[in-house]
């Protein structure tokens, strides 16, 4: 995952690995959903639209 996030005064885009429920997928698939379970680990807790 990546975003925008001010560090220090300074706009910069960060990257941020997912743990994802599924680690391969076993059959061929024209579209995929990744599953990320959102808890105080992730990068995206207590995350809005506007931070």
């Amino acid at each position: 995952m990546t975003f925008n996030e001010t560090i220090d005064g300074k706009l910069k885009r960060s990257f941020y690995p997912l743990e994802l429920e599924r680690s391969k997928i076993s059959i061929l698939s024209l579209n995929w959903t990744l599953v990320h379970p959102i808890t105080e680990d992730s990068p995206m807790f207590e995350k809005t639209l506007m931070n």
